[in-house]
């Protein structure tokens, strides 16, 4: 056993980055041991001897060591290699979502028990169940692709579901089922997703709804509907005045005399540029969905 962290045998790893907790430890000691709980995922920098140094992906700013032993390792790619390197897992994006989403319910399916909320209990029983047989079927990669893709879009369907169920929060989905990542995807494709999402919430309610996803079947999203979207950027303005303004710019319909949208603001100094130097010629605004404005 190691006798410290700076002890001299300590080198970083090549192979050894990313694994998952497979055996609980518990160390009556403090630092530099670190803690770790079943179904943990660690990040290794440093391993000595059959013992890792690293941090648990739910606290990334404690740092410590624990037995190799106890830790079943993963494949992944590593970017930033170095002092501030990152892990990107190679396992399927579901897959993994799939192993979260299990650990995050089951601290909430005990509480149900406990409370009492036998039905909410059985519901999520139910789910946890079907989520770990899909994701057997998912890492078996024995499916052929249009199944597959079924197969994905029905586990992101009892995913929302049971987090709909358990009051969490909603993740917006692809075509295939997958989770969206909000530091790739767009505003408006996150827009339109959420508003998918929040239709959906709606619909789910109802006791048809809640049979049909714990039943295996999803229950089909709302018909699609075009949408219209105006992307107003502001560039210069020539005014007879010479004193500081404000602009306003919103949707208009003279029909009914109505204003249809919210109002965008943009302030300009005296010489009809923004106040803000940091704004010019990056003064924009979206006024979305006008099927629903109009």
């Amino acid at each position: 056993m190691p006798g410290s962290e700076e002890n001299i045998g300590w080198r970083p790893t090549k192979q050894a980055k990313y694994g998952v907790v497979v055996y609980p430890y518990l160390s009556p000691k403090s630092y530099p041991y670190l803690k770790l709980h079943f179904g943990d995922v660690v990040q290794i920098l440093e391993e000595n001897g059959g013992w890792y140094r690293g941090f648990s992906l739910r606290d990334k700013q404690y740092k410590g060591i624990f037995p190799a032993s106890h830790i079943r390792l993963k494949e992944c790619a590593v970017e930033n290699p170095g002092a501030e390197e990152s892990v990107v897992p190679k396992e399927d994006p579901m897959v993994q979502e799939i192993a979260e989403v299990l650990r995050e319910w089951s601290l909430m399916w005990k509480k149900l028990y406990a409370e009492g909320k036998r039905r909410q209990f059985q519901d999520i029983t139910q789910l946890m169940r079907e989520l770990l047989d899909r994701r057997r079927q998912i890492m078996s990669k024995t499916l052929p692709r249009d199944e597959l893709k079924e197969l994905k879009q029905l586990v992101g369907a009892k995913i929302d579901y049971g987090n709909r169920t358990l009051s969490l929060d909603i993740v917006p989905r692809d075509d295939g089922g997958t989770a969206i990542n909000p530091k790739t995807a767009g505003i408006m494709q996150l827009y339109k997703l959420i508003k998918s999402c929040s239709v959906t919430s709606t619909n789910d309610r109802t006791a048809g709804n809640r049979q049909s996803y714990l039943g295996g079947v999803a229950t089909p999203g709302p018909s699609k509907r075009e949408e219209h979207h105006l992307l107003l950027k502001f560039e210069a303005l020539v005014l007879p005045i010479n004193e500081p303004c404000e602009l306003f710019f919103f949707l208009y319909d003279a029909r009914v005399t109505r204003i249809l949208s919210e109002r965008y603001l943009v302030a300009l100094s005296q010489h009809c540029a923004p106040r803000n130097s940091d704004k010019i010629s990056l003064c924009y605004a979206v006024f979305t969905d006008w099927p629903q404005l109009t």
